[in-house]
């Protein structure tokens, strides 16, 4: 009779309403909206007898109507309720179908029912989640988010951190399995509070339970992230944690001692070593943690005239494959509509200990040329008697170098004797803080950051000192940087777009958030200590811009793959010709009365809406009072992706800017077509 009384949740299907269900609250959490912090909505993970879950969802107006306060861990009854299937990524469980609670549903507490389990996990292992990592491309999020349990190492209390949303808690520990180690960086009002569950106290080895975490991969390490159905257990007391310790103490794992980083100074970076070509052929093995070395050598010829440039991806610069009027990067699993022509010349290299083949990349080349390949080839269309031997070829030939080796796995495992030179060392001060590898000289030497993700920056410091650092970044890469409230007076200089600057003194961070403005995985933060001079333009060696265009056709993709309350990682450049542009309006939103401005946005080939917000709408008067002669092309940066009433349209953002007419290939492929 008692089993009758209540429906199993995994009997529910979408055909009635009438539904009565018998479960313990497990998690509990609010969803917030990205724009305006206000509440979206509640979520629910109700488990029942048979050992099966289901996410449960309330908009707020039908919670209110509820009236109920709940908690977890307490069993109610559930009465009256939509089912519906699950959609979006990252879903908390993996139950196809999901409950929408209604302004009648009635939600009861009820004694507890010791027939009910206390919780419920869907673990993956951790060899899983390593394959996951390698699977994913970036961007790209799973259907599921992740149950996992592991060891927590090195758990580090709970510190301020400066980041582009002000001052923030963050926490930090490493999660292992015994075999593999994944990092875990949590932020905060979670990381606070996870702070002051992980206590002296607790039972060595201590086991966590990470639920609904996320996957990514920083500076090539895996890492596990928190979503806001995410919650962590230490030694929760059930079957599957006692049989982990069980299962480490058998293996004779022994727990490492936990660092505190509020008061630790950052690791020491390993030192860049001056090798030569004989000894990085015959003890190739031994540069397997050292990726990164420099040799001092003469380029006596170049190897292959007829093969000195490629198209590079726009955005992580790999060779890009031209399929259909589109150019397809296989590392971005992204199609652009153009791409970027760079060097790339396999010259013959000898640095008196041997001679073989090297690679210098676009910067060397660059740098050593002065010029860039969409120059030459400029030249070769107008004038015939232009080569390449004639525009670069002999300003390298005959020069002698002290460059930067980035090895590959080949190069270490001793199947390739070709290099890959990524820069040169042009600064006597930066060349004499490189030493002679040795590991006693290493231990007091100058180090250089090999890891940082931000290609192209280069520092300088003098060994052993004390003085800040002076980092200068170099031509075809961007990056975001922000400057803390206390520094804007100590600056003392006006920031105009458009100048070159000398930046010096400054902090880099690793880039967070969504709508990031530009792909670069660091950051800079000025800080008081910062310097900005600002310098004479040096035409012709820097790029005015760098834009990431996203083909219009693409965004329908990209918008489509995120859960409903998930923002894309990056926001949006696009380019495109404005019509059917309304008039100025104010209109009442969720965050109070905002100006706007909608127009369709065409690149020849599709159409997407476009809402431009606020103070952005005064960035298109002069198209609006048609002051240009051509037919405007626009290049619109940092826009947000969305659905609005099921239609896609992109929104401006704090960092939208709108370019009109400019000289960019980008501008003359749509002027083309």
């Amino acid at each position: 009779m008692q089993g009758r009384m209540f429906d199993h949740i995994q009997s529910l299907e979408k055909s009635r309403t009438n539904w009565r269900i018998k479960a313990r609250l497990t998690r509990f959490w609010p969803t917030f909206s990205p724009e305006t912090s206000t509440i979206k909505g509640y979520n629910l993970i109700l488990l029942d007898d048979d050992n099966t879950h289901v996410h449960a969802y309330a908009y707020p107006d039908n919670w209110r109507a509820i009236g109920k306060e709940v908690a977890e861990g307490k069993i109610y009854t559930v009465e009256n309720f939509q089912v519906r299937d699950t959609i979006g990524k990252l879903r908390p469980v993996s139950t196809k179908l999901c409950i929408r609670l209604l302004s009648s549903t009635i939600i009861e507490c009820v004694e507890d029912d010791a027939l009910i389990p206390n919780h419920k996990f869907e673990f993956m292992d951790m060899g899983d989640l390593l394959e996951e990592c390698n699977r994913l491309t970036e961007n790209q999020n799973p259907e599921f988010a992740y149950d996992v349990i592991g060891v927590v190492e090195h758990f580090k209390h709970v510190t301020r951190k400066q980041t582009r949303y002000g001052e923030r808690d963050q926490t930090r520990f490493m999660f292992s399995d015994g075999r593999l180690k994944f990092s875990v960086t949590l932020w905060g009002d979670f990381a606070s509070s996870v702070n002051q569950t992980y206590t002296a106290e607790l039972q060595k080895p201590v086991i966590g339970i990470l639920t609904s975490a996320k996957l990514s991969t920083f500076r090539q390490e895996n890492q596990i992230g928190a979503l806001p159905s995410t919650k962590i257990y230490f030694n929760l007391d059930i079957d599957p944690v006692t049989e982990f310790r069980e299962r480490l103490i058998e293996e004779g794992y022994k727990s490492p001692p936990d660092t505190d980083e509020s008061s630790s100074e950052p690791a020491p970076r390993a030192v860049i070593e001056r090798t030569s070509f004989k000894e990085l052929i015959e003890n190739s093995l031994s540069f397997v943690l050292k990726r990164t070395v420099v040799v001092k050598f003469v380029i006596n010829k170049i190897e292959e005239e007829d093969s000195w440039w490629f198209n590079s991806c726009v955005s992580c610069h790999s060779e890009v494959e031209k399929v259909d009027k589109k150019f397809k990067c296989a590392e971005c699993k992204r199609n652009f509509g153009y791409c970027e022509k760079r060097f790339r010349i396999v010259v013959l290299a000898d640095d008196t200990t041997l001679v073989t083949n090297v690679i210098l990349l676009d910067r060397v080349v660059k740098r050593m040329g002065a010029t860039t390949v969409a120059n030459i080839l400029n030249l070769m269309k107008k004038d015939s008697s232009v080569t390449a031997e004639s525009a670069v070829f002999k300003s390298i030939v005959g020069k002698e170098v002290t460059a930067l080796l980035q090895l590959s796995d080949a190069n270490v495992n001793g199947d390739s004797n070709l290099y890959n030179v990524v820069d040169l060392c042009d600064s006597s001060m930066f060349e004499t803080a490189i030493i002679q590898s040795t590991p006693a000289q290493a231990t007091n030497s100058f180090s250089v950051d090999v890891d940082s993700p931000i290609v192209g920056i280069e520092l300088f410091q003098t060994p052993g000192s004390s003085e800040s650092v002076a980092k200068k970044i170099k031509m075809d890469f961007h990056v975001h940087a922000f400057v803390i409230p206390e520094a804007l007076d100590d600056l003392n200089i006006p920031i105009y777009e458009g100048s070159m600057y000398i930046v010096e003194n400054f902090v880099t961070r690793r880039a967070m958030g969504t709508l990031r403005p530009v792909t670069s995985d660091m950051c800079i933060i000025l800080n008081e200590t910062s310097i900005v001079t600002n310098i004479p333009l040096e035409i012709g060696r820097f790029p005015r811009y760098k834009f990431e265009i996203t083909q219009l056709g693409d965004i329908y993709s990209i918008a489509r793959n995120l859960a409903p309350d998930e923002e894309p990682l990056y926001a949006l450049d696009i380019v495109g010709i404005i019509i059917d542009v309304g008039d100025t309006a104010i209109e009442a939103t969720t965050s109070g009365m905002r100006q706007s401005v909608r127009f369709n946005l065409y690149d020849g080939r599709n159409t997407i809406r476009v809402v431009l917000l606020d103070e952005k709408v005064s960035l298109l008067g002069h198209i609006l009072d048609g002051d240009y002669q051509l037919e405007p092309i626009v290049i619109l940066t940092s826009m947000r992706p969305h659905f609005r009433n099921g239609v896609l349209q992109v929104s401006s953002t704090e960092a939208t800017k709108v370019y009109v007419n400019i000289y960019y290939h980008a501008v003359w492929q749509i002027r083309r077509r």
